[in-house]
């Protein structure tokens, strides 16, 4: 019975791992009920389906935030995060590490010189 629960947990931590996240914009504070509805049915559709939510946050109040979801102040924290949620395409790591990965030991070009 102990063995079976182990694999059950680490069962869920490969699916939760390789289900990756999904970035969603946060409506403004006064928008409508219908938008702040629509934004809900789709952070509850990424849980469903095993994704994590990264929300980049518009400033509304924080008792329309939706726990679970994950909320981000400014574009680049929240690409940041997704990046470091999305496994890559070879099963190691994640997007962000890859990409950090890719850029070492590279440079900019000269746009102009002074």
């Amino acid at each position: 019975m102990k063995l079976l629960s182990r694999i059950e947990k680490i069962e869920a931590t490969l699916r939760e791992s390789s289900a990756g996240a999904v970035l969603l914009l946060e409506p403004v504070a006064d928008a409508g009920s219908e938008c702040w509805e629509r934004f809900a049915a789709d952070v509850f559709a990424a849980h469903d389906s095993g994704q994590r939510v990264v929300v980049r946050a518009s400033g509304a109040p924080d008792y329309r935030r939706i726990p679970g979801a994950e909320y981000y102040g400014d574009d680049f924290t929240a690409l940041v995060a997704l990046l470091a949620m999305t496994p890559t395409t070879g099963g190691r790591g994640n997007a962000l590490r890859a990409v950090i990965a890719k850029a070492q030991g590279s440079s900019l070009d000269v746009v102009r010189e002074v």
